[in-house]
């Protein structure tokens, strides 16, 4: 199926067995489940049964179970996530142990889009394609030590562009010179001979809707190993050996350029560049005239065939900065994406207006089979909040459930890629009203992702 493709490596692949003595109301009857002394109910008609529910989502061999009379259950994540997500899930086996017939509704309790969050400026990242999270694993001794991996085409750009360049430093009214000092770098652990490990990019999206290439200023890159820094028309700046063996090193470009009023004048700069890998200049300090002018970009990690492992990338923007990586807490950085996510923390900032609302672009449905066969469809943002009716569960029946997405007509292509967090609560209730439910809520769970 074409269009989006399911985070997780199954639909509910969580298992949840949901044992509640309970206690059904024939004919109607008062009180709260908190209140109950015990498995039975006399309602004013002095009509009484004891009766019990169960309700089990079995996928992978996970479990959740919840203990006597509970009437919610947040299940705990119990999956990692994928590199590759399907674009149909695996099916969800539910059964109904339950004695009695009970009804089953749906929906989502919120869409977000997932975020790598910058803690010092606010404006995240969004990473695109197949990206696994780790709030650990990255580089032994260094603060925020977490970790993403990039699998082919992942990629993640700024949610707003920043002034890259810093501000100027000295002169006054034609006297004494300006000068611009700014750094950037990142971890990196990869295989991949190349790829973009840091840069400024001139667009959010790599897909844009317009078809226009997206192009990469002041970046750091690898190119058959080597850590190479490229900035406009200027030279790039290589590193003699390679570094795609495998294990953590840390890229960073110095920059420096410096201009008197008179120079301004006449159009003749000084920049210089000094190239780092694991705190060594890896080459000598290389000069070039179009660094001076500071520009505006997206930052941006990842992309144009890098794949493999990145932790905390840092900009240090009008300020005097370090060349190699400091344990903690890199003071005086400008921009700091520790990239040690959970992979469903999700933004609270504006999105680029190109992106629309992604959540109203996807569309989720699911099919259930066997009892109470249905199917509930809709977009995610539409999805959220509102409980869809799937139907009634006979006493000891069962059903499979079966998860797809696609894309609705007009969506935008800036979207593509982005991950979507889509916690999913599911209602039982049985007996006449007031009647009493479950529900069971899978939050906190990267499981519950979609990928656009």
């Amino acid at each position: 199926m074409t269009g989006p493709r399911h985070r997780r490596a199954s639909a509910r692949a969580t298992l949840l067995a949901g044992l509640t003595a309970l206690a059904v109301l024939v004919v109607g009857g008062t009180g709260t489940l908190s209140s109950w002394a015990g498995a039975v109910v006399t309602t004013p008609t002095d009509t009484a049964r004891a009766g019990s529910m169960v309700i089990t989502h079995s996928d992978n061999g996970t479990t959740c179970a919840t203990s006597a009379r509970v009437s919610a259950v947040a299940c705990a994540a119990s999956l990692g996530t994928s590199s590759s997500p399907p674009a149909n899930a695996p099916t969800d086996a539910i059964t109904s142990s339950s004695d009695v017939a009970v009804s089953e509704t749906v929906k989502a309790s919120s869409c977000g889009v997932v975020q790598l969050a910058n803690d010092l400026t606010g404006d995240p990242m969004l990473p695109h394609g197949p990206v696994a999270f780790s709030a650990s694993g990255g580089p032994s001794g260094v603060s925020g030590s977490g970790t993403i991996t990039l699998g082919s085409g992942a990629y993640a750009t700024a949610v707003a562009p920043a002034s890259i360049g810093g501000s100027p430093n000295g002169g006054l009214l034609g006297i004494g010179t300006f000068g611009y000092d700014y750094g950037y770098g990142v971890w990196f652990k990869t295989t991949s001979a190349g790829g973009l490990l840091l840069g400024a990019a001139s667009g959010p999206s790599n897909t844009p809707a317009s078809g226009a290439t997206i192009s990469y200023d002041r970046a750091l890159t690898l190119s058959g190993g080597k850590v190479v820094f490229t900035a406009g028309g200027a030279n790039p700046v290589t590193s003699g050996a390679t570094y795609n063996d495998g294990a953590w090193h840390f890229a960073y470009a110095s920059l420096r350029s410096v201009r008197s009023q008179l120079t301004a004048l006449l159009g003749s700069t000084s920049s210089s560049v000094t190239l780092y890998v694991d705190g060594t200049a890896v080459s000598p300090a290389s000069t070039s005239t179009d660094l001076a002018v500071p520009t505006t970009a997206y930052w941006s990690i990842g992309g144009q065939g890098l794949t493999g492992s990145l932790s905390n990338a840092v900009v240090y923007n009008g300020t005097s900065a370090p060349t190699s990586a400091p344990a903690a807490p890199y003071g005086g950085a400008s921009e700091r994406w520790q990239l040690n996510d959970n992979g469903y923390s999700t933004a609270s900032v504006a999105l680029p207006a190109s992106y629309g609302t992604p959540c109203s672009q996807v569309r989720l449905s699911m099919t259930f089979t066997g009892a109470a066969a249905n199917t509930v469809s809709g977009t995610l943002s539409g999805l959220a909040g509102v409980a869809q009716p799937v139907g009634t569960l006979p006493a000891g029946a069962s059903q499979s459930l079966t998860t797809s997405t696609a894309y609705v007509a007009g969506y935008r292509k800036e979207i593509t890629g982005l991950h979507l967090y889509v916690p999913l609560t599911f209602a039982y209730t049985a007996g006449s009203a007031p009647g009493w439910s479950q529900t069971m809520t899978w939050s906190g769970d990267p499981a519950d992702v979609y990928v656009a």
